[in-house]
């Protein structure tokens, strides 16, 4: 009955479809504290299981006599199709169907031998020919970046690192302060890493202004570099630099009294920065003094306001700063610097900054903020009743020039928005009187980030294809193909007895004849026992990663103060590191759990039958081959890195896209990728037994496979993100805000944690399945993929480690 089949196999689909309506539809109530989201709950979990029951029912649809033998049942699951109403329609339509007499299908006994391929010479072979295609994109994608970084080769980027005999040098003594301030680094271990973009035309003869970017929290000068490159082509000197214990700058140390520095000293460097630039005259011959500027994004933007008023003196003319651009930060404890500015200012929140609802206070709210911003200039009222966004305020050839701006982003996006960036061109073009006609809104940074996004990819294809080349054409790991031909068979005969092959299967005795292989049809406890794990996984891993984060703070209480420690020291991934841990080992729990109940159930019932554990064969694994795994994942781990280093040491450009980001390596970063390195492999390994031992045992086709377990590793992140924003944009406060009514601890911050998080994990089971099918071992995707991610999100995060 094909009419009948395509008619349930319709019902089946929609009502997949309603299941996820009705669990987005939970997720918003729940983010808006509506108790009616417990009913909704309990129609997904109907209307999954009903849509499980239909697909279980259709598995007997072609058979002769179905009407009679499934009457009830079809009426049933119709009946409850009520809650799907697109679904009830079609499982009408199946259950009017006329039944048709079905013909006994022919089977052509004869099974030709498949042919003997040709075995192709190393260089012809697939995996060799995309390592170099991963390489090449890898290589030709920074290349490109690097046009985008140096404006086409008409601006100079190169590195260096801000030390303390450089501070001593010619930051201290009453000749080297400014406005009577000295900033020098106390100690040996602080280096702090800076990048400079210098355009070509400048020159003693021609000496151009400054302006110095700051990140935020948890940010490297990297991810500015956007700000960067669209100054430095428009005819300014740009200084970027990394925060204390942030991307490639080291630990505060200790003072001549022993006593720790804070990681934030020196207004995270920033104070050292320009000092140093300033007076340092041979070195920094074509720069002009009189016009530098500064903008910071998050506490960067605190920092900038910091230096500002560090080197205010008393007159606009006296200051060194002359241009201040402040970034998502609105804290009383920088509007407190405000009347000690004495420069052009512009101040610039996101409408949608997760973090205002910290802000609604009487003395702290976005309004009271940004009218002190625009009153309080040197000390001056001027007298604003009320500020308007985007109008401007006051005079820049007095130095008393402010304007507001709110653009329509969030707070981790403000620093990619066009809008955010051409407000900040705009500004710094006339308050610094930048020699450019280049038009504001006309920006060309798309392309660093676009090309180093590209080149993020060909550097997992250059590794991942390599790995698989090294696994074929290397003798010692045979052992890896005879597992793979294995699983393989098992896997084909899982595609067999579920129907995932041809209607009619033949199987070859050693004899010579053949045998028509018996299908299995999935009992309907089998289906709903594998969704209902996928559904309460994803589930668990939406609501356990905030109580998590909060108890990250409790159990790494110095990471937590920005105090330095070996004891789990990255402050944001302690939170990550325990929700991984909790749903990699539930994960675990629940696949092997499942299976022992099933026996169980099958025992007191007085089956014969017993659920197999043959697909955990794929656990074992001798000493030898473990060794090669080990091996073999921390060579993939250098090629990746190697990559890395060469694209920087080449073009200046590494692999990141935003959020994402893997840097080339610094020391420190892999003391803390050692730490956290064995607490994550759990997660990884628990996500690769899932996707290769069960996931990929349902009979189900390759991209079947890889989109499930996809979905299944990474939705519970996407609903965090839903309910969080969906509340926001209803009730203008954050869902994950502070942790409770009664506990003021902030958790805004975690969730932006979540963006880079999402991709890295849908991607996860993918390449856990490609190592799989290509070793015969679910560590070495655990392994390989764990090494590398963990890298990946620390250097892209802060380290609170003493080195």
């Amino acid at each position: 009955m094909r009419r009948r089949y395509l008619y349930l196999k319709i019902s089946t689909i929609i009502g997949y479809v309603f299941t996820a309506g009705y669990a987005l539809l939970t997720a918003l109530l729940y983010s808006v504290s509506n108790t009616l989201y417990w009913l909704t709950l309990v129609l997904m979990g109907i209307m999954l299981i009903n849509s499980l029951f239909t697909s279980y029912l259709n598995q007997f649809s072609k058979e002769e006599g179905f009407a009679k033998k499934f009457f009830f049942r079809l009426l049933i699951n119709t009946i409850l199709h009520i809650l799907s109403p697109i679904s009830l329609i079609f499982n009408v339509l199946a259950f009017c169907a006329t039944e048709t007499p079905i013909k006994e299908a022919k089977v052509d006994r004869v099974i030709k031998e498949p042919k003997e391929k040709e075995k192709k010479p190393w260089y012809k072979k697939a995996n060799f020919i995309m390592t170099l295609v991963g390489l090449f994109t890898a290589l030709i994608s920074s290349s490109i970046a690097q046009l985008g970084e140096t404006s086409f080769y008409t601006v100079d980027v190169s590195d260096f690192t801000l030390t303390k005999a450089m501070t001593e040098e010619f930051n201290s003594g009453d000749e080297n302060a400014l406005n009577g301030e000295n900033f020098v680094i106390e100690s040996e271990s602080l280096h702090y890493a800076v990048t400079e973009y210098k355009p070509k035309t400048a020159s003693l003869e021609n000496p151009l202004p400054v302006i110095f970017v700051m990140p935020g929290f948890t940010r490297t000068k990297a991810t500015m570099a956007q700000y960067a490159i669209e100054f430095s082509r428009r005819g300014a000197v740009v200084f970027t630099i990394d925060p204390g214990s942030q991307g490639a700058t080291t630990y505060s140390g200790y003072d001549e009294n022993g006593e720790m520095i804070s990681s934030t000293v020196g207004a995270n460097g920033l104070d050292y920065l320009v000092q140093y630039v300033y007076n340092d005259v041979e070195r920094f011959h074509y720069i002009d003094r009189t016009r530098i500027g500064a903008i910071g994004h998050s506490a960067g933007g605190g920092n900038a306001c910091q230096v500002a008023e560090d080197f205010a003196g008393s007159t606009y003319e006296e200051s060194i700063i002359k241009a201040l651009y402040v970034s998502g930060y609105i804290r009383v404890s920088a509007a407190n610097r405000f009347k000690n500015l004495r420069c052009n200012a512009a101040l610039s929140y996101a409408y949608y900054d997760e973090g205002a609802f910290r802000f609604q206070g009487g003395t702290s709210a976005f309004e009271v903020i940004a009218q002190r911003f625009i009153d309080e200039v040197n000390g001056n009222d001027l007298d604003n009743d009320q500020f308007v966004i985007d109008q401007e305020y006051g005079s820049m050839e007095e130095g008393t020039y402010r304007v507001i701006h709110k653009e329509a982003t969030n707070h981790c996006f403000q620093m990619y928005d066009s809008a955010s960036i051409t407000n900040s061109m705009n500004f710094f073009r006339r308050s610094l009187s930048l020699d450019t006609d280049i038009d504001d809104a006309s920006q060309i940074w798309f392309l660093k980030e676009g090309f180093n996004g590209l080149a993020l990819v060909g550097a997992f294809i250059f590794a991942f294809a390599l790995l698989a080349f090294v696994i074929d054409a290397v003798p010692i790991f045979k052992s890896f193909k005879r597992r793979v031909a294995a699983n393989a068979e098992y896997e084909n005969t899982r595609k067999v007895e579920y129907g995932g092959a041809s209607e009619l299967i033949l199987s070859k005795r050693e004899d010579g004849t053949s045998v028509k292989v018996e299908r299995k049809k999935k009992s309907f406890y089998e289906k709903v026992s594998f969704w209902l794990i996928i559904v309460v996984t994803a589930i668990i891993a939406c609501l356990d990663y905030i109580p998590l984060a909060r108890l990250s703070m409790d159990w790494f209480p110095d990471a937590a103060s920005n105090t330095f420690t070996y004891y789990f020291p990255a402050r944001m991934m302690n939170a990550v590191m325990l929700w991984a841990m909790v749903n990699g080992a539930i994960g675990l729990v629940l696949c092997f759990g499942v299976k022992l109940i099933e026996n169980i159930v099958y025992l007191i019932a007085g089956k014969k039958e017993k659920v197999s554990w043959y697909r955990f064969k794929g656990l074992r694994i001798s000493i030898g081959d473990l060794i090669k795994t080990l091996i073999l994942a921390a060579f993939t781990f250098g090629a990746f890195y190697g990559l890395d280093e060469l694209v920087n040491l080449l073009f200046h450009q590494d692999f990141r896209f935003m959020l994402i980001s893997a840097s080339p390596l610094e020391w420190r970063f892999v003391v803390t990728w050692a730490i956290y390195f064995f607490p994550f492999l759990l997660f990884y390994f628990s996500n690769s037994v899932r996707v290769n031992l069960s996931i990929a045992t349902e009979g189900w086709k390759e991209w079947q496979v890889y989109l499930v377990g996809a979905l299944a590793n990474s939705v519970g992140l996407v609903f965090i993100l839903i309910i969080n924003y969906y509340a926001y944009f209803t009730t203008g406060t954050v869902y994950y805000g502070y942790y409770s009514a009664s506990d003021t601890s902030e958790m805004w911050l975690y969730i932006n944690m979540v963006f880079p998080l999402i991709p890295m994990m849908a991607l996860l089971p993918i390449l856990n399945r490609f190592i799989y099918k290509k070793s015969g071992n679910v560590y070495l995707g655990a392994l390989v993929c764990c090494m590398i991610f963990i890298m990946m999100s620390l250097s892209a995060s802060v380290s609170y480690i003493p080195l």
